[in-house]
């Protein structure tokens, strides 16, 4: 993230009321995908959480993507 570290941003996102999980689930309601992602996500652990995120979507779950700055712009 350009706005901070992993630690920094879940810190931010919790002290909001939400929690902050590792991996995307069913219960998921959002994945932030950070600025600084690289062009190589799908070799990562990152890219398998996009994926998910996407199949989720697909089989009519309502969990939003969201880039950092969408982000930014609900914790500001």
């Amino acid at each position: 993230f350009i706005h901070g570290s992993r630690n920094e941003c879940s810190s931010i996102t919790v002290e909001m009321g939400a929690s902050v999980v590792s991996n995307v689930k069913k219960t998921s309601d959002y994945l932030v995908i950070g600025a600084l992602s690289s062009r190589d996500w799908k070799q990562s652990s990152h890219g398998r959480k996009i994926e998910r995120a996407v199949e989720l979507k697909q089989g009519g779950h309502r969990i939003q993507i969201l880039d950092e700055q969408t982000w930014l712009e609900f914790v500001s």
